[in-house]
């Protein structure tokens, strides 16, 4: 595959190779599809939270924002030594 990059990419490219970062054309663009890739995952996967998200409220499925009630939840979870864990709901349901 050839692929033809404008002046400014090809500069971009030859600054990261000669600042060590790379050591060669095919590592950074590698690499720079890697990034893209990722970043692309992860707007498809904000972008489908998002959807559940409005789906929800427009069931109605809500609960009222209250800042102390958090506030108090966390640090009950911090006293009770319950850690959360990346990607799930920080507190438990709040109940009124």
């Amino acid at each position: 595959m050839n692929v033809t990059l404008p002046p400014e990419s090809e500069s971009v490219i030859q600054q990261l190779i000669a600042s060590g970062s790379y050591a060669s054309p095919d590592e950074v663009i590698a690499r720079a599809l890697e990034f893209f890739h990722a970043a692309h995952q992860q707007t498809h996967w904000t972008d489908a939270e998002l959807q559940k998200g409005i789906d929800q409220l427009e069931r109605g499925e809500t609960v009222p924002y209250n800042l102390e009630k958090i506030k108090a939840q966390v640090a009950e979870n911090l006293r009770n030594g319950i850690k959360v864990r990346p990607h799930s709901a920080a507190l438990p349901p709040l109940t009124d």
